[in-house]
């Protein structure tokens, strides 16, 4: 029978039902669960081994009660105008509504199904089986006895006593399961009295509740919340177990606040057998006007402390502010502000203030401004220490650049700097030079560029003054140097057919001519002793970027004198087709024409005809095999100032294998082998092996294995490693583990996220 929308309240039966040919219901040989909807009319999605390519679509209640309502069956009886008796199976379908049992009867009046017998019912995102059905057509609610139930949105399935739903986006299971594993597969299970799902909240409650895995009951509670999609929402979280030879047993239980859409904080206690107690806090938040699309505001607070520690024998405490704004168009504001207890505290304790450098913590705040024909940052970066050496300070930093654009052949900008450098009082009671340095350096080129090469001759005026503060300054309290300085820039670009035509090879070789006079610069600034001081300037590592650089030193303390020219040349292998740089050399050096004699406090002056020769290689094999590598050689000490060496091998993101050599020509001589790498259909391998070959110890160690399926994961890694390399023999030994049950939760420590900031290529996985 076939029903179609009209004025009245409900859809009315036809008598049309009476030449219906009974409805055929699929064949359940093949079918490994009945809410399978392989075992039925064809919805499109399975649980896991399909994820899905698009958000579920439902139909409004009204969209619903406007829809044509068609019921099939095998027979059918109608009585008094509002009710019919469906036997010999029967099929009811309205948009994305679909009913099928062996009989059962539709009250027109009432607007309900009662369904009994070999009930299925399906609607979008869910498909349930049962013994007896009712359900409401105008307001959605329903319920069914000895149920088995999908959750298409959730990967979700189980079964249940008995189901009631109220149409509104939330259900009742009485006796039920839940799990998020494939038919057959009984790797976790979650049963209890009571399971409430919160389809608008996302949220999922069990009575009590037990957990198994594999069949085995490994967790009790009386009451558990768990999500059912990826929204946030406060509650805990699962805790981290850990165990370390510095901190003993570690336990972890955070507690997440979702404080509003755009805040949020998580509040973690973290047990430490050896230590104490501690408690860290993190609170974060993101503000944007909707009148002004490009002001945002992000930012975040973390808060450590340890009352007691009971090794260190003290409170122990950190703070990190961290703060990034775009209040207008072309402005960037920020923060980033730490403070410790003490210089022990991010290697015993780190957690989220943890930073790759710890040898001091940052506290850096900045404002920017960028147009098109100018730039301005301001900045201050006071660090604290944690180690014996005390910085300069840079209290405040302006700087700022200016570029206008310009059609005609002569270009011109100006680069500037305003800084006050402070510093606290050294051991002893020695008080160090501070003051203010301005740097201005104006220049002017006329760049000529064409398909086939480049010319850049620039000339530039470089001024420096000091004002320092009178504390003991055996120099000038007022200082300055004044320098010219001139670069010629240049390169041709030739290239030819090869490999057949499929590649287009390069010749690029480049010269850079670079004077600077000398001057005297040990005289700007010294300190009550005589001495030179500087409060920035260093001398980097020399690398390819060093062959193209107006002045070898970093900061404006020194500005060395040159008159020297670097030449290089490269060569690319590039896809003609598709346009991909498959494979790149280069090679360079610098020719002195004369020594530097300017040089860093202390240091010698350089006599060297020439620079290290740099040569640096870079290849691809068929998208899978990667190669590269630098030296930096000195010809007149025949010694490897740096080298490198890597080899990689990576087809797809679940297999990965690297090597790499470094040897620094002094102290540093390591070997670094890394592997995640499939050990069957559902295993996977990962290990780091860092190898130090000047202290031959290993540096880091760590192996591990990983065991995923559909529903959920297992993680194990056992890792040694040294604290600090100044100290090789001081290593220490740590075992994590991470259980993930997929839709439910994460224990144990945070492997992945571990393995992504140490395995070169590793790419969380995702259930």
């Amino acid at each position: 029978m076939r029903t179609k929308p009209g004025p009245s309240r409900y859809a009315h039966l036809s008598l049309l039902s009476l030449l219906l040919a009974p409805v055929t219901f699929a064949g359940s040989g093949e079918c490994v669960d009945p809410t399978d909807p392989a075992c039925r009319p064809q919805s499109g999605w399975t649980l896991c081994r399909a994820p899905l390519a698009s958000p579920v679509t439902r139909p409004t209640a009204e969209e619903r009660l406007r829809a044509e309502l068609l019921i099939d069956a095998g027979r059918a009886e109608y009585f008094a105008g509002t009710r019919a008796e469906l036997g010999d199976g029967f099929q009811m379908t309205r948009l994305d509504q679909v009913l099928q049992a062996d009989r059962g009867s539709y009250d027109s009046d009432s607007g309900t199904f009662h369904a009994v017998g070999d009930v299925y019912y399906r609607e979008a995102g869910v498909a349930l089986t049962g013994t007896e059905l009712e359900l409401a057509i105008e307001s959605g609610a329903g319920r069914v006895e000895a149920t088995r139930y999908a959750l298409v949105e959730q990967h979700a399935r189980g079964s249940a006593d008995r189901a009631t739903w109220n149409g509104a986006g939330d259900a009742a299971l009485e006796r039920a399961t839940y799990t998020t594993c494939d038919p057959g597969d009984g790797s976790w299970l979650l049963s209890a009295s009571r399971i409430d799902l919160d389809f608008d909240e996302g949220l999922g409650e069990a009575e009590q509740a037990v957990l198994r895995l594999k069949g085995v009951p490994v967790l009790y509670t009386p009451w558990i919340q768990f999500p059912i999609d990826d929204r946030r929402r406060s509650g805990l979280l699962m805790p981290s177990i850990g165990n370390s030879k510095n901190n003993g047993f570690e336990l972890a239980v955070p507690w997440y606040w979702n404080i509003a859409p755009n805040r949020d904080a998580t509040i973690t206690p973290r047990l430490l057998s050896k230590r104490g107690l501690q408690l860290a806090t993190e609170y974060r938040y993101l503000y944007q006007s909707d009148d002004n699309p490009a002001s945002r505001q992000e930012g975040l607070v973390d808060f450590e402390i340890l009352p007691g520690d009971d090794i260190y024998g003290d409170d122990r405490l950190g703070l990190r502010v961290v703060h990034e704004g775009r209040p207008w168009v072309g402005w960037q504001v920020g923060v980033d502000a730490g403070v410790v207890s003490d210089k022990d505290y991010l290697r015993d304790l780190g957690g989220d203030l943890a930073a790759t450098n710890t040898n001091y913590v940052d506290r850096r705040g900045y404002v920017s401004v960028t147009r098109s024909d100018w730039a301005f940052l301001g900045q201050v970066n006071y660090l604290q220490p944690l180690v014996e050496f005390q910085p300069y300070q840079a209290l405040p930093q302006l700087l700022f650049d200016y570029t206008p654009y310009t059609e005609g052949p002569i270009r011109y900008g100006l680069d500037s700097e305003l800084v006050h450098y402070d510093r606290s009082t050294l051991a002893g009671g020695f008080v160090p030079v501070t003051g203010t340095r301005f740097d201005l350096k104006p220049w002017l080129s006329a760049p000529v560029d064409r398909s086939w090469g480049y010319l850049d001759p620039r000339l530039a005026v470089r001024y420096t003054g000091y004002a320092l503060d009178d504390q003991f300054a055996a120099s000038d309290s007022r200082p300055g140097r004044t320098l010219p300085q001139a670069t010629l820039d240049g390169g041709l670009f030739f290239d030819r057919s090869a490999f057949g035509g499929r590649f287009r090879q390069t010749l690029e070789p480049r010269f850079y001519y670079l004077y600077t006079p000398y001057e005297d610069q040990d005289d700007l600034v010294r300190n009550s002793n005589g001495q030179s001081v500087v409060f920035d300037s260093t001398l980097p590592l020399f690398e390819w970027s060093s062959l193209f650089r107006d002045n070898r030193f970093s900061g404006a303390d020194r500005v060395g004198d040159a008159n020297q020219v670097s030449l290089a040349v490269s060569s690319r292998m590039v896809d003609d087709d598709s346009g991909v740089e498959h494979a790149r050399f280069d090679l360079g050096q610098t020719l002195y024409f004369r020594d530097r004699e300017v040089t860093l406090p202390g240091q010698p002056v350089e006599t060297e005809s020439s620079s290290p020769i740099i040569g640096r290689i870079r290849a691809s094999l068929d998208h899978n095999v990667g190669v590269s590598g630098s030296l930096t050689w000195n010809p007149h000490t025949e010694h490897t100032d740096l080298g490198t060496l890597s080899l990689s091998y990576q087809p797809d993101l679940v297999r990965l294998l690297h090597l790499t050599y470094r040897n620094n020509g002094d102290d540093i001589e390591q070997t670094d082998f890394g592997i995640s790498w499939p050990l069957g259909a559902q295993w996977q391998g990962v290990g780091r092996w860092v190898y130090s070959l000047r202290d031959k110890t290993n540096l880091e160690t760590f192996a591990g294995f990983e065991y995923k399926s559909c529903c959920w994961a297992a993680r194990l890694v056992l890792r040694e490693f040294v604290r600090d390399t100044l100290f090789p023999d001081d290593k220490e030994l740590a075992v994590m583990f991470q259980l993930e049950l997929s839709g439910l939760a994460r224990i144990g420590d945070d492997i992945t996220g571990f393995l992504s900031g140490t395995l070169p290529g590793y790419t969380k996985p995702r259930l």
